[in-house]
């Protein structure tokens, strides 16, 4: 049993020293270019913690040119420890992680560590929280003297208004002063959250960004700053452009569109800029609407700066429906002002393994870009490319950490401004396909090949519904955002219509699952409905009423492999073709039994009171 153990230990300790093994492999970095086509440029790219097969997320990278070392900063684990590893030959090769302080016991006492930054001469600090006071809010600020070898004496961030905790993402802004290079002042930018206003509206809002200044290297810090164009704002990252000015990159609140999700993945991509040092800030510049954030910006040799940013929502699913991750970067040439969003570079991509409500345990949590002294690009992200959660306990595991070495091409492209000069909250803005050959959009069902869907706001689609839990636009197909919506009354009706007549001779209906959307987990699928048009001001059946359709159980039976897997069902009719400029669902009967977990002993409700789910239409036109 001890050899065994011996083994073990051996095996875990081997698996974080591999770390220290050359891993960079060639890699192609992909510059958009319009309709003239992808300029594709070489680069490097590996997985840090490819061997470890452990938790590794957030990462934040300083380059210490004294020593010529990078510096890492990581979350480990569950709960997250803060922990750094460092590299001495540019990125090839890293120490093995050690954590950034332990307590008397040798547990680690700092939490989630954010915003490393380097001070200069062997000076850092991070933000990270302490163990048994604020282990997940990272608001005690932790230094090192001795290029992150050792870290200690943590410093308290002050509360920023009343009992509300300034958050912290971003690196600090490190202002120096331009005659001796000397460190003038810190800013911390961050943001407060109010969750009385998140619980009671889920809206933009909720969030405000602000900034707060250090003049003794983040041992002691001013009054929070809250910077009134910075509503709905939360990480700020903030560099100062070859002109002089601030540019702040700041992370936006979900669009409305988006707030019955209550998930962050929405949220999206805004900069503002100071004239006066920080002290007044311009209106938020829109770059994306959602989907976009966790910036992180280089000012070039040039005065160009380049921003790097995590994609999270905006790729489409693959055909077999798994979702799509990415890293991205875009050029500013003007100082912040404006930003070039049709050249802009893939810098890595990725298709999760996981479907449905929990296909996030895939995506990207952070992006850390470094100029390095042969003046080509080091960009650090997160990637959950490999997690699952054998546990169920929500904590996907592995998570990795990606390195991708590139530079900024200098080859010419063409005039395109179609995707800057569109709406901000345009689909022509926020979606894009990286890949159209291997992953075509799921536009069309697998079941109507060569048909659109036309129950889309694109086509002009409307919809309209009896009482429910929603807005009834989410009925209408849309690949990146699909709630359930429960309908709340029996009987029950759905809506779609358009502005011009159509031909249409098929309709897709996918009842969904209420408890992707926190509701009770009957199945609350329809069960008798009819499929109606629009004729002369009457509503006639366009096929003979449905009764006893089926249940998800009754298409996949009660397996294990039904349990565990996302799975859809489709209600599919096709009939013969008719004219119409609105059609219908009318729903008379569910199958919620009425019955909710936790309230067997209570009274059956009434079936008019029951409810039934629905996910979204597909309506095809007949060609």
């Amino acid at each position: 049993m001890r050899r065994l153990i011996l083994v073990e230990s051996l095996i875990s300790l081997l698996c974080l020293y591999w770390v220290g093994w050359r891993q960079w492999r060639p890699h192609t970095v992909v510059e958009l270019n319009g309709k003239a086509g992808a300029i594709k440029l070489p680069g490097k790219f590996q997985i840090v913690t490819e061997s470890w097969r452990q938790v590794a997320a957030v990462p934040y990278i300083v380059y210490m040119p004294e020593k010529g070392r990078l510096l890492m900063l990581i979350a480990h684990a569950y709960p997250h420890a803060a922990m750094v590893l460092s590299s001495d030959d540019l990125g090839a090769t890293w120490s093995p992680p050690r954590h950034v302080h332990v307590d008397a016991a040798g547990k680690p006492d700092a939490a989630m560590g954010t915003s490393l930054t380097y001070l200069g001469g062997g000076n850092l600090i991070l933000a990270a929280g302490r163990t048994g006071k604020d282990w997940s809010v990272p608001n005690w600020i932790w230094f090192s003297h001795d290029y992150g070898e050792t870290w200690g004496n943590p410093a308290p961030l002050p509360k920023a208004m009343g009992e509300l905790e300034m958050n912290l993402w971003d690196p600090f802004f490190v202002d120096s002063d331009p005659k001796t290079g000397r460190l003038a002042r810190l800013i911390a930018a961050g943001y407060t959250m109010d969750t009385a206003r998140f619980n009671s509206t889920a809206m933009a809002g909720y969030e405000n960004g602000g900034i707060r200044p250090s003049a003794d290297g983040g041992r002691t810090w001013g009054s929070f700053i809250s910077v009134p164009e910075w509503t709905g704002v939360s990480e700020v990252s903030i560099l100062r452009a070859a002109n002089g000015n601030l540019v702040a990159a700041c992370r936006t609140d979900w669009p409305k569109r988006f707030r019955k999700q209550n998930f962050d993945h929405y949220e999206g991509l805004s900069v503002s800029i100071s004239k006066d040092h920080g002290t007044t800030w311009s209106k938020l510049y829109r770059l994306y609407a959602w989907g976009r954030h966790h910036p992180s910006m280089v000012l070039l040799p040039n005065g160009h700066i380049v921003m790097t940013y995590v994609v999270r929502k905006g790729y489409p699913n693959t055909a077999e429906n798994y979702p799509q991750f990415g890293i991205e970067a875009i050029v500013s040439r003007d100082n912040g002002e404006t930003w070039d969003l049709d050249h802009r570079y893939i810098l890595a991509r990725w298709r999760g393994i996981t479907k449905g409500p929990n296909s996030w345990y895939a995506s990207c949590q952070a992006t850390s870009t470094l100029q390095m002294p042969d003046g080509s690009l080091l960009t650090a992200f997160g990637t959950g490319y490999r997690a699952l959660d054998p546990g169920g306990k929500g904590e996907p595991q592995p998570r990795d950490i990606g390195l991708v070495s590139w530079k900024v091409s200098n080859e010419p492209v063409n005039r395109e401004r179609t995707i800057t000069d569109s709406p901000w909250e345009s689909n022509l803005r926020n979606e894009f396909n990286p890949d159209p050959d291997r992953h075509p959009v799921r536009s069309e069902c697998p079941e109507a090949l060569g048909k659109e869907n036309i129950a889309v706001p694109e086509d002009g689609a409307r919809a309209s519904t009896s009482p429910s839990d929603g807005l009834p636009e989410y009925i209408l197909h849309d690949p990146y955002c699909q709630p359930v919506l429960t309908l709340q009354t029996l009987p029950a009706w759905v809506e779609i219509r358009w502005p011009q007549e159509h031909r249409i001779n098929e309709i897709h209906i996918l009842p969904g699952a209420p408890e992707w959307a926190g509701r009770p987990t009957t199945e609350c699928v329809p069960l008798d409905y009819r499929l109606q048009y629009k004729k002369s001001g009457r509503w006639v059946d366009a096929l003979p009423p449905v009764t006893t359709a089926q249940r998800s159980r009754d298409f996949y039976g009660n397996s294990k492999a039904y349990l565990i897997q996302d799975k859809e069902f489709e209600y599919i009719h096709k009939f013969p073709a008719v004219r119409a400029k609105a059609i219908r669902m009318y729903i008379t009967r569910s199958s919620d039994i009425g019955k909710r977990p936790g309230s067997e002993n209570k009274a059956v409700p009434p079936e008019n009171i029951r409810e039934t789910a629905l996910r979204s239409f597909e309506v095809f036109e007949a060609k």
